[in-house]
């Protein structure tokens, strides 16, 4: 049994998947989809702690994902980072305000994708932990 976080990683280009399987398949559970029809369907069924989503991609969209996966009642929080090979501010702010939690341009730099999984992770534990402490009685 592993103590790793499962990173869904979305996207259409297989070589795509293996490069960031690569960068972080020592440090997380990996999963991954080719497309975001299947995205959908994984997220229903899978404890995923963060999805890795490529904006651009035949059939649903990383854009369309999102919208779909901030609706759902069982996926919404799931945190994403929507990844592009187009670094616009306009597809960034695009990503941003469909609900994503970061944002980041391909090619890829491992370390600075590796500190944003981190720092999305750490909000999200922080968030979890803030929310136990306020179901907690307050002692008298």
């Amino acid at each position: 049994m592993t103590n790793k976080k499962t990173v869904l990683i979305v996207d259409d280009a297989i070589t795509n998947i293996r490069v960031l399987n690569g960068i972080l398949e020592h440090d997380y559970q990996i999963c991954a989809s080719t497309s975001g029809e299947e995205c959908l369907q994984v997220l229903e069924t899978a404890d995923i702690h963060l999805l890795l989503l490529d904006a651009n991609m035949p059939g649903l969209d990383g854009y369309a994902v999102l919208r779909s996966l901030r609706m759902s009642t069982r996926s919404c929080t799931v945190p994403v980072i929507m990844i592009t090979g187009d670094n616009s501010a306009s597809h960034e702010l695009r990503a941003l305000q469909a609900g994503a939690d970061e944002f980041i341009a391909k090619p890829v730099n491992p370390d600075l994708l590796k500190l944003k999984i981190c720092r999305v992770l750490n909000r999200v534990a922080q968030e979890h932990e803030l929310a136990r402490l306020r179901r907690q009685p307050v002692a008298s």
